[in-house]
């Protein structure tokens, strides 16, 4: 059982490493002009014993027809985490699938997967290890919400 649930973990850091794949992919194919300005931002609380590390996070509604990203930066050439200090992170958050636009909405209960990394991620560069993994639920208010992580325990 417990090597079933190592594999399971295995799984799930291959599935964000191939989110992030798809992510610079997508900067690479999305709109020339975007520089990754966007209104929206989510602060997420909680991560003391991660700090200097760098955060990213995901929401899909399980059928790619609302997705958002939050990240601490994305160009045609590449993304990058949003650098952890005194225990959070403020993240820009961007709306779509194939292409990115601003996130500005109001919205309830959103659960990001949030991922945790030693050093940021760029597109071309081989994605680096997770050093962990976990969720936040947040509530968008004109694009902006704020959110406490709550640690994924590996068994």
């Amino acid at each position: 059982m417990k090597n079933m649930l190592k594999m399971i973990g295995a799984i799930r850091s291959i599935a964000i490493i191939a989110l992030v794949t798809i992510i610079g992919f997508a900067a690479c194919g999305g709109d020339e002009g975007n520089d990754g300005d966007t209104s929206g931002k989510l602060t997420i609380t909680g991560l003391d014993a991660f700090n200097g590390k760098y955060a990213i996070g995901f929401f899909d509604d399980d059928n790619n027809s609302d997705v958002l990203w939050a990240l601490g930066n994305y160009t045609q050439n590449a993304i990058s985490g949003g650098k952890i200090n005194d225990g959070s992170v403020t993240l820009n958050v961007y709306s779509g699938f194939s292409s990115y636009s601003s996130f500005n909405g109001n919205r309830s209960n959103v659960e990001f997967v949030i991922s945790i990394f030693e050093t940021s991620v760029y597109f071309g560069d081989p994605a680096p290890e997770r050093l962990a993994y976990g969720h936040a639920t947040v509530t968008f208010v004109n694009g902006i919400g704020t959110a406490a992580f709550v640690l994924k325990e590996e068994n």
